[in-house]
This record gives structure tokens, sequence and C-alpha cells, in this order.
């Protein structure tokens, strides 16, 4: 990894089939409120924008593409109750204002 590796959370409009659902199994993926949220683990900007590429191929509308802020230390501050840690889940999270 490079330096400026991140978490990033990428919104897009509709629910995802169950088609687009499988061309992103290397990512968390959730549905909520007639969007899909797309989360990377810790990745640097050229993964970013393949996954970004792979969404404009696919046709989908990209709304939102923001970073997800990451502890220093596991024991720097308490788990958010909003992310399941395991691998290609995520629970709902808090609404941050992304409406679709």
């Amino acid at each position: 990894m490079t330096n400026g590796a991140r978490i990033y959370e990428i919104t897009i409009r509709g629910a995802a089939s169950k088609l687009v659902q499988v061309e992103f199994d290397d990512v968390q993926l959730r549905i909520n409120h007639g969007c899909t949220h797309l989360r990377t683990g810790v990745v640097d900007q050229t993964v970013l924008f393949g996954l970004i590429r792979r969404i404009e191929d696919l046709g989908l509308v990209l709304l939102n593409v923001a970073t997800v802020p990451t502890e220093a230390s596991p024991a720097s501050r308490a788990p958010d109750p909003a992310v399941d840690n395991r691998p290609g889940e995520m629970k709902e999270s808090r609404d941050h204002g992304h409406h679709c």
C-alpha cells in the first residue's frame, strides 16, 4: 500500500441487482433507502479509481465517494455499532444525509 491508503464508502443510485452484487463481491455492500453503498477495506487511490471505473462500466450512477474514518489502533476508540466487521457484510448505518 502506498501512503494515503484509506477506507472509502461509495454510494450508487438504486438497489443493486444480484448480478451487480456478484460484480462487487470484493467489497462490503448494503442496500439502504434506494441506494447501494459499497465500502472498501484499506485501499489506495489506484484501487479506488479502479472500483469507480467498474461502476461506470456497468452504467451505474455514482452519487457519492467518501472516506471512512479509521482508528489509529483498535484500543483508540470504542467500536462503531453501525459497522459489522465481518467480511462482506455491513449493518445498517446512521443516515449521513445521502438520500436517493
